[in-house]
């Protein structure tokens, strides 16, 4: 099977908006509670990164799910600065060295979600297409 680059494309700059959505506000508001809501944050969008691309194809789910935490660090090398536009002295800095943590949670979280995501599908697919009888309405 080959890999669904577009697919893999898609949920990695999904997912960066959706980190970026929360992780600014956690930034600049936060305080001490900045780095488990960021850490929390990468997870859960990761998750559902890698959950979605899964939804479409037939094999290689953690590849995808793991391609998808990859492209998801490499986006967010570019997205960052547009983000926090004032702050790029900042990211080179401490979102640096915070970089080494949260960049290595992506691609596990991502490979998470694509693994659990063909489970769900099939689940799903017994659910809708389950032979329980039909009530004729009279």
């Amino acid at each position: 099977m080959k890999i669904n680059w577009k697919r893999v494309l898609i949920a990695a700059v999904w997912s960066e908006f959706g980190v970026a959505a929360v992780y600014v506000p956690a930034r600049l508001y936060g305080g001490s509670a900045f780095i488990p809501i960021a850490i929390l944050n990468f997870i859960v969008w990761m998750f559902l990164g890698g959950l979605w691309v899964a939804r479409r194809i037939d094999s290689q789910f953690l590849l995808h799910g793991a391609l998808v935490g990859a492209f998801a660090s490499i986006v967010w090398l570019f997205l960052g600065p547009i983000v926090l536009p004032g702050q790029v002295a900042l990211l080179r800095g401490f979102l640096g060295t915070l970089r080494l943590i949260f960049d290595p949670i992506k691609i596990p979280a991502a490979a998470a979600g694509a693994y659990i995501g063909p489970v769900n599908n099939l689940r799903w697919e017994r659910f809708v297409h389950s032979s329980a009888p039909e009530v004729p309405f009279e």
